[in-house]
């Protein structure tokens, strides 16, 4: 039996997911196994490729810093841009990197 929210604070409703487990300090709460160890293997200088989940933008370019507990790398661009990337928000591909 589904019973309506009581409080403004509960938000318990028959169509909505509940992620329960999602950390409120910045950390990544969906990433993989896969991207973890991806994550960790990658080092600077390495050739990597990263392509944006919702809108299928691509970079390529190398790592300058890793940070795989909090699921993020900072990227040197072919084009000279430094950019931060989340492996929540974008897939990340290890080099050499095939061109398009």
């Amino acid at each position: 039996m589904l019973s309506a929210p009581t409080s403004p604070t509960d938000k318990s409703t028959s169509d909505e997911k509940l992620n329960l487990g999602a950390p409120t300090d910045g950390t990544p709460d969906q990433m993989s196994w896969d991207d973890l160890g991806l994550l960790l293997r990658l080092s600077p200088g390495e050739l990597i490729e990263a392509t944006d989940d919702s809108t299928g933008q691509r970079w390529q370019g190398t790592v300058d810093v890793v940070a795989p507990k909090q699921g993020r790398l900072w990227m040197y661009t072919d084009l000279g841009e430094r950019k931060l990337f989340d492996a929540d928000m974008h897939t990340i591909s290890q080099g050499p990197v095939q061109p398009s």
